[in-house]
């Protein structure tokens, strides 16, 4: 049996670039205020 991983993440643009993180890294997501 073989076992496999997810791995989550969190993609988004920014000024133009490209960017991804674990979802374990985020502890809050907030909107601009």
């Amino acid at each position: 049996m073989r076992s496999s991983s997810v791995l989550e993440i969190i993609a988004f643009r920014l000024g133009g670039r490209d960017f991804c993180i674990r979802t374990t890294s985020v502890r809050e997501i907030r909107g601009w205020a």
